[in-house]
């Protein structure tokens, strides 16, 4: 059980049982969202929250203060759940972002009236996983669930929190997410309630990334129409999991299956979701193999029967980050894998 001293301005609590994950606590404080940016405002100054600063602030709190806000509201205590950087895919808000949540679940058996602050411009599926998993909480009261637009607004509090779980890893995530589970309404152990009608061979495409409006970053593969219609005329479903809007359907999906094949990318923390010692095959371009092996502890965790297939990239073109090269499967190659 948490800890929180009232009496003092700010403090850091942590659980030993979900370290690195911790807690701060700050007396008299502002959340405010301004042009999709997230700050605090505590003392009169704004507070270098580092999981707050992975976008390029430049404001001061004199631009805050001088700010007339569309929205202002007060509250009693308010809980931080929403973040630039983590909001953005599964991959970051998973692993950096959702952890947080064990101590609000805490924070609410001593305040069932706490405020939880959620983005509401995130991209539909991500506001729908963040506010399912919120959901999923005991006696949780939707009407505590702020579901705000970050374009211009100041919220007080006379007691605000914020979790950080930045120092996350597939090392020491394993324990933190099972925990998790244990805490809320739904669980992702093997006697979830399946889809006994799904395909039990799933492919995990990101075919519809080709798509102009939805291409997220440079790290396409150019042959992937070949390779999408190869998986699928050997049997495999084909599915979008960005186009997923609900969490038990996540969960339905991923605990049917038996076999998965996908690119290296975000989707692969929806591994987590899966059985263990299912076949799991990973279609990776060969400069990223140092990416791949920060899931290794995940594959070992849930006794997965691992099959790599290396492709190679064509140039270095990228968006920023020398992971996102283009890169191409070798079709050949992709079929003695599936035979």
């Amino acid at each position: 059980m948490i800890e929180i001293d009232n009496t003092v301005d700010t403090k850091i609590v942590q659980r030993e049982d979900i370290k690195p994950v911790f807690l701060t606590y700050y007396k008299k404080a502002s959340f405010i969202g301004l042009n999709s940016k997230r700050y605090i405002l505590w003392n009169n100054k704004l507070v270098e929250e580092g999981v707050l600063q992975r976008s390029s602030n430049t404001i001061t709190s004199r631009d805050i203060n001088e700010h007339n806000f569309i929205s202002e509201n007060s509250y009693k205590r308010i809980f931080v759940f929403t973040e630039n950087y983590g909001d953005r895919n599964i991959a970051h808000w998973m692993l950096e972002q959702l952890p947080v949540i064990l101590y609000y679940i805490e924070l609410l058996k001593s305040d069932p009236d706490i405020k939880i602050i959620i983005n509401k411009n995130r991209r539909a599926n991500m506001n729908s996983l963040i506010k399912d998993y919120i959901l999923a909480i005991p006696n949780i009261n939707p009407e505590n669930i702020l579901n705000i637009d970050l374009t211009s607004i100041k919220i007080n509090a006379d007691e605000l929190y914020i979790g950080n779980s930045l120092g996350c890893n597939m090392t020491n995530f394993y324990n933190i997410w099972n925990k998790i589970h244990q805490n809320i309404n739904f669980t992702v152990n093997n006697n979830f309630i399946t889809n006994t009608n799904a395909n039990n061979k799933i492919y995990i495409s990101r075919r519809n990334l080709l798509q102009s409006n939805k291409q997220t970053n440079t790290r396409i593969m150019v042959n992937l129409e070949d390779i999408s219609d190869l998986l699928v005329n050997k049997g495999y479903t084909e599915i979008y999991t960005d186009e997923i809007d609900n969490l038990k359907d996540r969960i339905n999906l991923f605990k049917s299956a038996k076999e998965i094949i996908m690119e290296l990318g975000a989707g692969i923390y929806n591994l987590l979701y899966c059985p263990d010692e299912i076949d799991v095959k990973i279609m990776y371009q060969d400069n990223n193999i140092s990416w791949l092996q920060e899931f290794y502890p995940m594959f070992k965790n849930k006794k997965f029967k691992v099959k790599l297939i290396s492709g190679t990239k064509i140039n270095n073109k990228h968006n920023g980050n020398w992971l996102n090269t283009p890169w191409i499967l070798n079709k050949n190659k992709l079929i003695t894998y599936l035979d």
